[in-house]
Formats: structure tokens, C-alpha cells, sequence
């Protein structure tokens, strides 16, 4: 073997190495951003919006059966907005979005929560929603139909979006809504 076959050889070596090396980089670079999870829940909260979540977010009316009315008076939609990456990451705006065209932005719901800091890895942000709001929006907005599929959304510092599954919200829930929580 003469030495211009060993120089290919090692050059061969160097450039298993550097793609290695760069696909590790890559690797640890994704794993190192936030990544924020958006679920969408059903509780109530208290006179001093200290509020539970509860848990089968797909049924609204089991969900907010297991709610006390008298401690938790005030029924809502809770935005639960995770970080369950490794930076933090600053969540500019959340809502409810709904099918016909439109969403519940944080400007109509900044009373209830401050989603303008960042938003550290590990940590948790709730935004309730009472759910006489998501009601009366659906009517204000042509919401004619019986039921309606919504779903939760962030919408993050850069640029990008994070959504929930869809719930399904119906005019049939609203009386046991107003008749548990009146």
C-alpha cells in the first residue's frame, strides 16, 4: 500500500467523522429548543380564580360533573400551555380556535392570565376561559350549528403555533352548564 492510498483512507476516515460529528450537532440542537404542548380542559374556578382542572376533556358535561359548584362557582375551558422542552420560550398570545373561522384570542382573555412571560422548561401556564364566554362568542361569531369542534392554540415567540386536539362543544350542554354552576 503506498502512501497515496493511506492518504485516502484517512481522508475517508475524517469525513465519516465530520458528518457524524455534524449530525450530533444537529441532534442536540433540536433536543435543546422548547417545545410547548397545548391541551385543553374542562374545571371551574373560584371567586379568586384559584381553579381546578379536571380530567376526560372530551366530554364537557362529566368533566365539570365532578367540579364542586360551590367551591368552584365559575365553569371554564382551562388552555393548559406545557413546556416540555429544554429552553424556555415566550408564549405571545393563547386562545380558543373555533371551526367557523375565528378564535378566542388573548386580547379577550388577558384578565385571566399573563401570557406574556417566557415560559420556562418544566413549567406550566393555565389560561381559564369561562365557558359562558366560548357561548356567547360562538352566537356572535354565526355559530349556527348544534355542536361545534374547538381546540386550544398558543401561539409562540418564534413564529410558530402549538394546538390541542379537538373537543367537541354543544348548545345541549349549555342548560346543565347554567343549571349546575347558576
Amino acid at each position: 500500500m503506498d502512501a497515496a492510498q493511506w492518504a485516502l483512507r484517512i481522508a475517508g476516515l475524517s469525513l465519516l467523522v465530520s458528518v457524524l460529528s455534524l449530525t450530533w450537532q444537529i441532534i442536540t440542537w433540536v433536543r435543546q429548543s422548547a417545545r410547548i404542548k397545548v391541551e385543553l380542559r374542562w374545571g371551574g374556578v373560584s371567586e379568586d380564580w384559584q381553579y381546578t382542572v379536571t380530567g376526560d376533556p372530551k366530554n364537557v358535561v362529566k368533566a365539570l360533573a365532578q367540579v364542586d359548584p360551590t367551591e368552584y362557582p365559575i365553569p371554564v375551558a382551562a388552555l393548559v400551555i406545557r413546556n416540555v422542552g429544554r429552553s424556555a420560550m415566550s408564549i405571545q398570545d393563547a386562545g380558543i380556535q373555533f371551526p367557523e373561522g375565528f378564535t378566542y384570542r388573548h386580547r379577550d382573555i388577558n384578565q385571566y392570565a399573563d401570557v406574556s412571560k417566557p415560559l420556562p422548561p418544566g413549567d406550566v401556564l393555565h389560561v381559564p376561559v369561562p365557558i359562558a364566554h366560548l357561548f356567547q362568542v360562538w352566537a356572535d361569531h354565526g355559530g349556527n350549528l348544534h355542536t361545534t369542534r374547538i381546540r386550544g392554540i398558543a401561539f409562540l415567540g418564534n413564529g410558530k403555533t402549538s394546538v390541542s386536539e379537538r373537543f367537541t362543544l354543544s348548545r345541549s350542554d349549555q342548560p346543565f352548564i347554567e343549571e349546575r354552576f347558576d
